[in-house]
């Protein structure tokens, strides 16, 4: 092993395989999430400031944010790199392009840039900083759509061809390394190829058996793998499984694998899922699968943080902060929030609250929305922002119930009570 220090810039599989050994590289300053072709004054002070013997470049993300031609940026960067660590610089090249996947890019970018032209900015980067190259034999994307980067065999790769550039350069050794990682690749891409045919068989025998538990199951699965056709009708296989009445636990474990690799629906169904577990481990959990995204502004995370803040699940009730979040909700238009806003108006009970709550549920029982529906009907028996009218209340929410269930009690209580 080399007795040196390394600093690690731009992905993190450099400092992954660093650490992967027991004994360990000694580590110092290090930038790591980052495009190094942007890297900041602050950056490169973190780097210098604590500046080893060798650099380690990972250009999994160097194609991020590009959206002109680099020359500026790959020029600025191979002199800082060449100033302070001279010749001592070693660049992972991840091949970027292979994180564009179409409409499922992670970065997307311009169409008239190529994938030669992305991969080429590696290459440009080589040339300026002068410094030893560590090829990936393989794109960084499997076929099951996992990143290859950051697997064990890939973590060893690395990790033994550092130790080779830096112990003793020797360009046979490093080839030979390039073509044992390849070949074990390969036998992956075969195994994972092969398991993702026999699930989309168990999934469409489960399909016209009927058995919509264990294809929503066998569904999960592939789109964990990466299959794009089954992401797209995950959500379809879902409720086809709860309709089939899975036990809540499964469906919110299908949910939260779903949630952990981004799918959004996926968080909102771990979330309504949480809330009917209805404990106060469960309250606590939602909450914090919601907040993340709803600070960041996504209009369903914001209604469903805005009920629990209504209702006071997970949260201590807050009606102004309620109010807050689903008035958020409500100017992006998403579905069933202005049913929200009027329970909130409702609690404000102030004049002007009802007004607004009467022109908030308008429009969406006009369009014979059954919540909306049964709002309307309870405003009017209440005689809340409309006058008292019985009648009018019994012909709301006989509409509601008519369609959805959820309202047949309400109605049949209030036709009794008449």
């Amino acid at each position: 092993m080399a007795e040196a220090t390394f600093n690690v810039l731009g992905g993190s599989v450099g400092k992954d395989a660093l650490q992967s050994d027991a004994e360990g590289h000694e580590i110092k300053g290090c930038v790591t999430g980052v495009n190094p072709l942007f890297i900041s004054e602050g950056e490169m002070e973190v780097l210098t400031s604590g500046k080893a013997d060798w650099i380690v470049v990972d250009t999994q993300h160097l194609s991020c944010g590009v959206e002109s031609d680099p020359s500026a940026e790959i020029a600025a960067l191979g002199k800082f790199l060449r100033k302070n660590w001279r010749r001592k610089i070693i660049v992972i090249c991840a091949r970027p392009s292979a994180y564009r996947m179409g409409e499922n890019a992670a970065y997307p970018i311009p169409e008239y840039m190529g994938s030669s032209f992305i991969d080429g900015i590696a290459e440009k980067l080589l040339d300026e900083a002068n410094g030893y190259a560590i090829t990936m034999p393989f794109d960084c994307i499997s076929r099951d759509g996992k990143a290859f980067h950051y697997i064990p065999r890939i973590i060893e790769y690395i990790k033994s061809s550092i130790d080779v550039i830096t112990e003793k350069y020797d360009r046979n050794a490093l080839d030979s390394l390039s073509a044992g990682c390849a070949g074990d690749i390969g036998a992956i891409l075969n195994d994972t190829a092969a398991g993702t045919i026999a699930l989309r068989k168990a999934y469409l025998e489960a399909v016209s058996e009927g058995n919509r538990i264990e294809a929503c199951s066998a569904c999960v699965e592939l789109v964990e793998r990466g299959d794009t056709e089954s992401a797209c009708i995950m959500e379809h296989a879902y409720k086809m499984a709860a309709k089939a009445k899975a036990d809540l636990d499964t469906r919110i474990g299908w949910a939260r694998r779903l949630d952990s690799m981004g799918i959004m629906w996926a968080k909102y169904s771990l979330f309504n899922g949480l809330w009917k577990k209805g404990t106060k481990e469960s309250y606590k959990d939602m909450i914090g699968i919601i907040s993340e995204s709803a600070e960041e502004g996504d209009g369903m995370s914001c209604r469903l943080l805005g009920r629990a803040y209504l209702a006071g699940k997970g949260v201590k009730a807050d009606l102004k902060k309620a109010e807050k979040y689903i008035r958020t909700a409500v100017d992006q238009n998403v579905p069933l929030a202005r049913n929200d806003l009027f329970d909130v108006l409702w609690e404000v009970g102030t004049p002007e609250a009802f007004e607004e709550m009467i022109e908030v549920i308008s429009g969406p029982a006009s369009k014979a929305e059954p919540g909306a529906l049964a709002r309307m009907g309870r405003a009017y028996r209440h005689g809340k922002g409309v006058p008292a009218d019985r009648k009018k209340a019994l012909d709301y929410l006989q509409k509601a119930a008519t369609r959805s269930k959820a309202y047949v009690r309400e109605y049949q209580a209030l036709k009794k009570s008449s």
